[in-house]
């Protein structure tokens, strides 16, 4: 059975698709992170986890192009959160208050796959989503809000 391991999630089997949670503390907080990972093959997993594994740096590039963004993305993104839910939040805050709370592996042709990391300002109250997606490189392929 093909396994991915990684320093975020540890080893999880993977049988076609799989989905995990695991609560991680950063800095005070206890986050629950949800992983997804679609069929790929072991080499796929290998690399996969190679590059979830330099989750910090990934991290750092996702913010930066999160508050990079010069489209509707992210405005609309910030929009639903003032309206539906009333923060008075601003793009300066958006840094500070996004939450990791996702890391996806699809299958991706030709590359094999892609990793998309998941970020909420508050799960409790939102199923709204910045979705940064990376090729197998690290590099930042796209920003897009979700639910």
């Amino acid at each position: 059975m093909p396994v991915l391991e990684t320093k975020l999630f540890g080893r999880v089997e993977i049988a076609g698709d799989a989905y995990v949670k695991r609560e991680t503390t950063v800095g005070a907080r206890t986050l629950t992170r949800s992983l997804y990972v679609g069929e790929l093959d072991q080499p796929a997993l290998d690399r996969a986890a190679t590059l979830v594994d330099t989750a910090d740096a990934l991290d750092a590039r996702a913010r930066e192009a999160i508050i990079a963004h010069d489209g509707d993305v992210v405005k609309d993104f910030i929009a639903f959160h003032n309206e539906e839910l009333d923060l008075g939040l601003s793009t300066p805050d958006l840094h500070a208050r996004l939450d990791l709370v996702g890391v996806n592996i699809h299958p991706r042709d030709p590359d094999g796959f892609s990793v998309v990391f998941d970020y909420s300002i508050d799960r409790a109250q939102s199923d709204q989503l910045l979705a940064v997606r990376f090729d197998t490189r690290g590099t930042v392929a796209a920003v897009s809000h979700e639910s």
